[in-house]
């Protein structure tokens, strides 16, 4: 690997480390908050998917992730208007890398977010397991018989979306997860030079179809998310060469 691509690695992980652990952190600990106050005035048995799902964490999640998308567009638009691209691009090796170890850069802070995610689902289930023990006591009923973790993982859409379970789920999960930081890097760019007709109407095209596959994911309708998801692919592919061509001309 060549030293110029691992210094601009280096740089974006290193300058925005904090930020990517900042949303780490809030998506693991507002969780389980959110949870709390939905549950502890709730006095009838639920499961915990019901529970989870009544709560505000679900908006939580589309907070986290439409903010992450918003950091990420700005940091293509800081770098642009400090100046600072110009430098990057004149380095050894292509100016083709800066767009890879951004993207790269971009992709572990949504992985990370996602992590986060995931591991504030697991820390509510505490949160009900206690309350559930709490109402058996208050009503002398037998809340034993409950479907458990792993069902309630494996049986609700918007969890299957965030931990999928077939190849198929996966396939559109992480292309999902992937479109984002390559949808953030070039709005930001054509954002940063002007370029509003065909940006624009590549960004839009792309968000329309990245929230086709989402619903689809979300209602399982197969029919109608294998040919957004077709789509979206040959979308990416685009958006990424735009990226690409955007910093060979220097027209950022």
């Amino acid at each position: 690997m060549a030293k110029p691509f691992v210094s601009l690695l280096r740089r974006e992980f290193s300058g925005r480390v904090w930020q990517m652990w900042g949303f780490f952190l809030a998506a693991l600990l507002f969780q389980p908050l959110v949870f709390w106050f939905q549950i502890k005035d709730q006095y009838q048995p639920k499961r915990f998917e019901e529970v989870y799902l009544d709560s505000a964490a679900p908006v939580l999640l589309a907070v986290f992730f439409a903010g992450i998308v918003g950091w990420m567009i700005w940091l293509s638009l800081r770098d642009c208007g400090n100046g600072s691209i110009c430098t990057l691009m004149t380095l050894p090796g292509g100016r083709g890398q800066l767009f890879w170890s951004k993207l790269l850069g971009y992709t572990g802070a949504v992985l990370l977010l996602l992590a986060g995610v995931l591991a504030g689902i697991l820390l509510c289930y505490p949160v009900y397991l206690s309350w559930q023990a709490e109402l058996a006591q208050r009503t002398n009923a037998d809340l034993t018989l409950n479907a458990g973790l792993w069902l309630a993982l494996n049986q609700t859409p918007l969890f299957r979306l965030l931990c999928p379970m077939t190849f198929q789920e996966m396939a559109a999960s992480l292309l999902l997860l992937l479109a984002l930081p390559v949808w953030a890097c070039d709005t930001g760019w054509r954002i940063a030079g002007r370029h509003w007709i065909r940006g624009g109407i590549l960004s839009l095209s792309t968000a329309v179809c990245w929230a086709l596959v989402f619903r689809g994911r979300l209602t399982e309708a197969w029919l109608l998310e294998i040919p957004s998801l077709i789509v979206l692919a040959a979308l990416v592919i685009l958006m990424a060469a735009d990226s690409l061509w955007l910093l060979h001309r220097g027209d950022i």
